[in-house]
């Protein structure tokens, strides 16, 4: 329970999603978590897609309610308003997420505060703009085995694993 309530905290705080007038102000960040955000490890199951969906979802969730004004009729349920800079951030904090993830270090409220979604973002671009060197030369009589060894370190950190990662 306190761990959905953390989430509740960093969708308004990190996030930006403010709370809505009413008896429940912070009925948009449940209907978020209600999609499937409810902690922060969910970040790991969504991709740009995903959280698009979700969004959209929150946005407009189908399905029928009591109308407050008379509560013999019902309306189309009319969901959220969730602005687009709130559903980009959404998307960098499951991208980082996954880095995360993948690097072996901790998914926290911490390591996806703002700032660092901010570098997410720039290191996104990176790796989306990112070109491989060269290969290196074959070895032959003019280029030996020792001039390749010395250029091996640099042309490996210029690369980018499997992963993505440098």
């Amino acid at each position: 329970m306190a761990q959905v309530a953390a989430m509740r905290t960093y969708l308004r705080d990190t996030i930006g999603v403010i709370d809505v007038p009413g008896p429940n102000p912070a009925a948009r960040r449940i209907a978020i978590q209600e999609e499937g955000l409810s902690v922060i490890e969910d970040l790991l199951e969504f991709d740009d897609s995903g959280i698009k969906t979700l969004c959209a979802s929150v946005r407009k969730p189908g399905g029928m309610i009591r109308d407050p004004n008379d509560l013999n009729r019902q309306i189309v349920a009319p969901g959220f308003h969730i602005p687009a800079i709130c559903e980009k951030r959404l998307k960098w904090a499951a991208y980082g997420a996954k880095i995360y993830d993948m690097i072996g270090r901790t998914v926290n409220y911490d390591s996806l505060g703002r700032n660092r979604l901010k570098a997410l973002e720039r290191h996104s671009t990176l790796m989306k703009e990112h070109e491989d060197p060269e290969k290196l030369p074959v070895v032959t009589k003019t280029f030996g085995i020792v001039k390749a060894m010395d250029l091996l370190p640099s042309h490996l950190r210029d690369r980018l694993g499997a992963r993505k990662v440098h």
